[in-house]
């Protein structure tokens, strides 16, 4: 069985309909649930999830947590950039989506 861990959702995309889409791929391209599992979890989750190694990570979120409000707000902490980063020079597959590339401390990801 293969394993996808996903962020999904941000300020302007409802993490209820990429939930369901995302579902919908997986199952078609995987050719149902049982062949693929996907382990959802938030931002602050992330690092222990790439730690687990699965097959693969999407990030389905921009970084930017108020963009309405507090521009400078965001989820991607160094930790998490790191975690990234070694998980993508270990081998690991990533899929990006939402402007999640928009790191104010224009380090390894940004």
């Amino acid at each position: 069985m293969y394993t996808i861990v996903a962020v999904l959702g941000d300020y302007y995309h409802q993490a209820e309909v990429i939930r369901a889409a995302f579902q919908e791929a997986v199952s078609s391209v995987f050719g149902g649930e049982d062949a693929v599992q996907v382990r959802e979890v938030d931002a602050a989750g992330l690092p222990q999830a790439l730690a687990d190694r699965p097959d693969a990570v999407v990030l389905f979120k921009e970084n930017r947590t108020d963009p309405e409000g507090d521009k400078q707000a965001g989820w991607m902490t160094e930790a998490v950039e790191e975690a990234i980063e070694a998980y993508v020079r270990e081998g690991g597959g990533l899929s990006w989506c939402c402007g999640a590339g928009e790191s104010k401390s224009q380090g390894r990801l940004g």
